[in-house]
């Protein structure tokens, strides 16, 4: 049961410190957790939801500038 304000880290589950200057890695319990999770992003581990992107929707690249 968690206490009223205290968090769980979104990677490991553990009790995490809520935001201040003593929680530097809020809302992770830890930089290695908050590592983890940066490491999800870049991998494409996650994503936001919401529908792609018509073609002509995107913003025109150098090379489709050129043509």
């Amino acid at each position: 049961m968690l206490l009223k304000g205290s968090f769980l880290c979104p990677v490991c589950k553990e009790s995490a410190a809520p935001v201040s200057d003593d929680s530097p890695f809020f809302p992770f319990c830890s930089e290695s957790c908050r590592d983890r999770d940066l490491g999800g992003w870049l991998r494409n581990q996650y994503r936001i939801g919401g529908r792609r992107a018509r073609s002509d929707e995107l913003p025109e690249t150098d090379e489709s500038a050129q043509q």
